[in-house]
């Protein structure tokens, strides 16, 4: 059985993702696609705006044949952390031919390329990175220029987040020595970052339609019929302002040390407004600096909250859903994995401390606090069927 993976956050899932997975299946001529995707916290280092068993059922009514979590210690990580975590996974399965993921460029060779040199770091690359990094130019575009002055047009590949992420994971693979091959679809519509909902188009970013549903704008024809169903409430990052107060206000240097990702520089910029209220996007306005971006220090807060001090090895993987006719391909992939996929929670030796438990049932307080709606605790949840 040929299985292709995707990795997403589906957050939340919309007509360009639904376009993605049935490209993934015609480019890759699949039996089956499976998606690995981040739980309820994602990438970006904040709450997705709906639960991961909602955004699991659209996923599977478009076309998935099998939707599994992503450890929320790889789904909040960097995004070398992120590409690595989850391609690891995916390669102990053992039984994944293909990964396809979106692009910004139609030119996969830049991307293979871009990956093979930072991954093996000639030595032309290394000196000429390390002459740009001694002038003083920050450590992107530095990245981006020695890219190119060893293989022109390869360091513009970087400039877009997709592209990014593509690299990222190519560099896995050739890091696992995986036998996963990479294949890619260039996005249709706006950019991943671009905020605008274009009244002439159906297929919008997720980043828009976040603000949209945010805004109170109507977002309806951007997403998928399944998802409109159910999407009853929407959670954001400002939703965790109380929590990240309360963390802040009980934390000391140490612990805040303790987070990999909180430099001492940050953790000063912390402390020297302690006992101040701001709300979660408040604080990291205050903490940002030029080389801080946005993202890390939204992971780095997250990470506080959540008590998560690295990222280690996941014991197993959770399958979150799957559809009825693709049995077989479950069949195939308990056969083959080398990691244990876990189908209920309860006997599965999970501990309540764990970090993706813990994530589930603050979000899952989240959703109580903001919108009345009582998820069901995670040991009592079985996977989507449909």
């Amino acid at each position: 059985m040929r299985i292709t993976a995707v990795i997403a956050e589906y957050n939340p899932f919309h007509n360009g993702h639904r376009y993605h997975l049935a490209k993934a299946r015609a480019m890759t001529g699949a039996d089956a696609v499976i998606v690995l995707m981040s739980g309820d916290f994602v990438q970006r280092g904040e709450p997705a705006v709906i639960d991961k068993y909602a955004r699991t059922e659209a996923a599977l009514a478009a076309g998935a044949d099998a939707v599994f979590m992503m450890p929320v210690q790889v789904s909040t990580g960097s995004a070398a952390v992120f590409a690595h975590g989850a391609v690891r996974i995916l390669d102990r399965m053992k039984a994944v031919s293909c990964l396809c993921c979106g692009t910004e460029s139609e030119d996969s060779g830049s991307i293979l390329q871009a990956a093979e040199l930072l991954q093996n770091e000639p030595g032309e690359f290394r000196e000429e990175l390390k002459k740009l990094l001694s002038s003083g130019m920050p450590y992107p575009a530095a990245v981006s220029s020695a890219l190119d002055s060893v293989c022109p047009g390869t360091g513009s590949v970087l400039d877009l987040p997709n592209n990014t992420l593509a690299v990222e994971y190519d560099r896995a693979l050739i890091r696992l020595v995986s036998d996963i091959k990479l294949c890619t679809v260039p996005r249709i519509g706006t950019d991943h970052n671009d905020n605008t909902l274009l009244p002439e188009s159906d297929v919008a970013s997720a980043s828009a339609i976040r603000k949209g549903i945010l805004e109170g704008t109507d977002t309806a024809k951007y997403i998928t019929p399944e998802m409109r169903q159910n999407l009853h409430y929407h959670i954001s990052a400002d939703d965790l302002s109380p929590v990240l107060n309360y963390v802040l206000l009980m934390s000391g240097k140490k612990d805040l040390l303790a987070v990999p990702e909180i430099s001492e520089d940050m953790a000063l910029r912390i402390l020297s407004h302690a006992g101040e209220y701001h709300s979660f996007r408040e604080w990291i306005s205050l903490i940002k600096t030029r080389n801080l971006t946005y993202a890390r220090v939204s992971r780095a807060l997250l990470h506080l909250i959540l008590g998560i001090t690295g990222c280690e090895e996941p014991s197993a993987v959770r399958l979150l859903g799957f559809r009825k006719d693709s049995s077989e391909v479950l069949r195939v992939l308990q056969d083959s994995t080398e990691i244990p996929i876990v189908t209920k929670l309860a006997g599965s030796g999970l501990s309540d401390a764990s970090p993706d438990i813990r994530a589930s049932r603050l979000y899952a307080m989240l959703v109580k606090e903001k919108a009345g709606v009582i998820l069901k605790d995670e040991y009592l949840r079985s996977p989507i069927i449909v």
